[in-house]
C-alpha cells in the first residue's frame, strides 16, 4: 500500500523518532534505531548498480546498504529503508535512481532532519551552511526540509 507522501510519511517518521530516539541527540542515527526496534542493518558489497536492498521475509526485516556509497548517503539509505519497512514493503534502490519511492524519501528526510530540531536551529540563528554537518546529511536534504517548514509556516499564517 502506498501512502500519500506528504501526509503519512512525516507523521510516521515523527512517530518513530518519538518512540525510539532521544530528541536531545543529533544527528539521528538510523542504524541505532534499526537495532533498537529489531531490524537488521548491514553494510554489504551489493551487486553493481544497487545502493540498497530492503528484505522482509520469515527471517525478519533487514536493510542492506552498499559499501560503495558515501557515509551521508549510507545514513539516508538506512533511513529510507526504515520508510519502506513502515510501509510494509521490500525494495531495491538502484544507484542511478536517487529517489526510488517518494514516501520513503520524505520519510528519510523527516527522520534525519526532524522539524523540531530545524525550528530550534532557526531560532538560535545557526548558520544555514552548518546545518548539513549538524544533521550529517547532504545540503539537498536540509534544503527540502527547510522548504517544507517554510511552506507550513506560510500556510499556518494564512489560516
Amino acid at each position: 500500500m502506498t501512502h500519500p507522501p506528504h501526509t503519512d510519511a512525516p507523521l510516521d517518521a515523527e512517530s518513530l523518532l518519538e518512540s525510539s530516539w532521544d530528541r536531545d541527540f543529533l544527528p539521528v542515527d538510523p542504524v541505532s534505531i534499526c537495532n533498537l526496534i529489531g531490524i537488521g542493518a548491514y553494510i554489504a558489497p551489493l551487486k553493481k548498480g544497487i545502493d540498497s536492498v530492503v528484505i522482509r521475509d520469515d527471517q525478519g526485516e533487514r536493510i542492506y546498504v552498499s559499501t560503495h556509497v558515501s557515509t551521508n548517503r549510507r545514513r539516508y539509505l538506512f533511513a529510507r529503508g526504515l520508510g519502506d519497512i513502515c510501509q510494509g514493503e521490500s525494495s531495491v534502490c538502484p544507484t542511478e535512481d536517487t529517489s526510488c519511492d517518494e514516501y520513503s524519501d520524505v520519510f528519510a528526510r523527516n527522520l534525519l532532519v526532524p522539524s523540531y530540531a530545524l525550528r530550534l536551529f532557526r531560532e538560535w540563528e545557526v548558520d544555514a551552511e552548518k546545518l548539513p554537518d549538524l544533521f550529517s546529511v547532504d545540503k539537498e536534504c536540509v534544503d527540502a526540509q527547510a522548504r517544507k517548514l517554510r511552506d507550513q509556516q506560510l500556510e499556518d499564517a494564512s489560516s
